[in-house]
């Protein structure tokens, strides 16, 4: 199967720096997020200094409208929010055969500022989240 990414073609105003990278992947620092229509509402953070890495990521308010995590100003510092416009949050989804038992992490959402394009995880600290929250609320 061929690699839907290994020829990602991107402008260079499109690059995430994650200055500490990600937890688990440090050494990896720029990443794009990748929309594609036919994966909605999923989307894609891919690594563009090795596009074997990636991550399939989702804005948390499409699973909990109301989520909303203790973020301090101590996390946020250095990503240069001026304004609610300038945040994206998005947390990463592991995707399972079946869709029911995807689930995402709570508990580490990535914050990017689209202004200046850059990003960090953050740990939220709360017992309210999960790092395996379902994607797919089950109704029963």
């Amino acid at each position: 199967m061929a690699d839907m990414f290994e020829k990602l073609v991107f402008k260079q105003e499109d690059i995430i720096s994650f200055k500490d990278g990600i937890p688990g992947f440090e050494k990896f620092h720029s990443f794009v997020v990748v929309t594609l229509t036919e994966h909605a509402p999923f989307e894609w953070l891919v690594c563009t200094e090795d596009t074997s890495l990636r991550f399939v990521i989702i804005n948390p308010l499409a699973i909990d409208p109301g989520y909303n995590p203790d973020i301090t100003k101590t996390q946020l510092e250095g990503l240069g929010f001026n304004s609610a416009d300038d945040v994206l949050i998005y947390v990463i989804v592991t995707l399972r055969t079946n869709l029911l038992e995807s689930t995402a992490n709570f508990v580490g959402p990535l914050f990017i500022n689209k202004k200046k394009m850059v990003g960090r995880q953050i740990v939220v600290d709360s017992e309210k989240y999960s790092v395996q929250e379902p994607v797919i609320k089950n109704s029963r």
